[in-house]
């Protein structure tokens, strides 16, 4: 796991999407400031690890070794002064949510409103069954996570 440092603009992410195509992964990048707690507003952290399912074509299985990069961290990295926007305890909870998946977890490829629609609507025409068999989780042991960010206060910190 990687945690990039620099000012907006730098081209972090650009350095990033550049790998993941030089190495030939999938790559899905997200802005921390997107994800709650809960994922009941905003997106949940194992939302990330989904559409790195959906950038390898659905393949969970190209999709365990892709990269999943996470922009804009400094946000919700509270530091011990409650934070500010999106930090403090929702920004703890965020953190936590990111470490869970980053211990090698089994994160299930449908989210629970998917899974109960596609229960009801599988064996409909159209619906969302009728395919071949998809794997129910995807583990993240072999992912790559990059969290980026300014982190604009670190020089007054390192300066104290």
């Amino acid at each position: 796991n990687i945690l990039i440092l620099g000012p907006t603009g730098s081209g972090k992410t650009y350095l990033v999407r550049t790998l993941a195509k030089m190495l030939g992964v999938p790559f899905a990048k997200a802005d921390a400031t997107k994800f709650s707690e809960t994922g009941i507003v905003g997106e949940d952290a194992e939302d990330v690890v989904r559409s790195l399912v959906d950038a390898a074509g659905g393949d969970a299985e190209v999709a365990q070794y892709g990269m999943v990069y996470i922009d804009e961290v400094d946000k919700i990295a509270g530091g011990g002064r409650g934070g500010g926007g999106t930090g403090g305890w929702s920004g703890k909870q965020v953190q936590s949510n990111f470490l869970k998946i980053m211990e090698d977890t089994e994160v299930p490829i449908k989210n629970s409103l998917q899974a109960s629609l596609s229960g009801v609507l599988g064996g409909l025409p159209g619906g969302f069954g009728g395919g071949p068999p998809e794997a129910k989780s995807i583990s993240t042991k072999f992912m790559l996570f990059i969290f980026s960010g300014a982190f604009n206060d670190l020089n007054d910190l390192v300066k104290n």
